[in-house]
């Protein structure tokens, strides 16, 4: 049986599940929209190529192309007076491609730093592609926008650097972030693969009626991409979300649904609700 071994006490916080769909979400005061007053800005710091080269790529003798560069989002931050501000953050784990050329495309992973390297690429890429999207161990996450298709980014192989800024393409790498500090956050004696990915959906179009959701029949969060209530940007949200996902990928999922606010509701509810709140602050460190 494929138990994990918390301790926790169950409490019921403010949201809404349907359970016939097998949802589990939370609704809340709407957040002040985060896309907008945006209010200091921390420059990235400036992460060029490796010692010795001047660009993003060196061509070896035979043709092939090692190419380098890193990757950040904008973060969006709150405050305590209710105010944003932002930071560079790395896109840590998530999937580059190298294309163009005649050869087929080129696969590796950002590391930690947003760093990423690719050596033995066929003659004359055009174009570096990131996805929001990552797998490897306990990890197995896809962002995708209102369409279903992973958030991705793109720069020319020249540019040793991608930047997203965009409010929506951020969100995506800042969602896809909190799915990776929950595996990170996972005990040893936790199982190593899930019994399935988990797909997070996330657009200025996903609108769900419970705020944001997580859909047990399917392992897919939905996360709010109302303008005023953004979630993919709180982190949270994200987090205990990804709780109830957790709680159904690597344990026994018995979250009946309904909604769900400071009254007192069914045990089984009640204990989901709190576990996945629990394991958010698991993750994040704060109570």
């Amino acid at each position: 049986m494929r138990l994990l071994r918390f301790l926790l006490v169950p409490i019921a916080i403010l949201g809404c599940s349907a359970g016939e769909g097998g949802a589990s979400g939370d609704v809340g005061a709407s957040a002040p929209d985060i896309g907008g007053a945006e209010t200091s800005v921390v420059p990235k710091p400036d992460v060029g190529p490796p010692p010795g080269t001047d660009a993003s790529f060196t061509v070896e003798p035979d043709g092939r192309w090692t190419v380098f560069g890193d990757a950040h989002y904008l973060k969006r931050l709150r405050s305590e007076g209710n105010g944003t501000g932002l930071r560079w953050a790395p896109i840590r784990r998530a999937a580059v491609t190298v294309a163009g050329g005649s050869q087929p495309a080129s696969v590796t992973t950002t590391d930690d730093l947003g760093h990423f390297q690719l050596s033995g690429v066929g003659p004359a890429p055009t174009h570096i592609r990131l996805e929001a999207r990552a797998r490897g161990g306990r990890l197995d996450v896809r962002v995708t926008n209102d369409d279903g298709v992973t958030w991705s980014a793109e720069a020319p192989v020249e540019s040793p650097t991608l930047e997203v800024e965009d409010l929506y393409a951020a969100g995506a790498f800042n969602a896809l972030d909190a799915a990776e500090r929950a595996m990170d956050a996972l005990p040893a004696g936790a199982p190593e693969d899930p019994i399935a990915p988990l797909e997070i959906q996330w657009g200025p179009g996903t609108r769900p009626a419970c705020g944001s959701c997580f859909y047990s029949s399917e392992f897919r969060l939905e996360l709010s991409g109302v303008q005023g209530d953004i979630d993919a940007h709180d982190d949270s949200v994200v987090l205990h979300e990804i709780g109830h996902y957790v709680e159904g990928a690597f344990g026994v999922y018995s979250n009946p649904g309904g909604f769900h606010d400071l009254e007192p509701v069914a045990p089984a509810l009640a204990w989901s609700e709190g576990f996945a709140t629990w394991f958010e602050s698991v993750v994040t460190g704060l109570p």
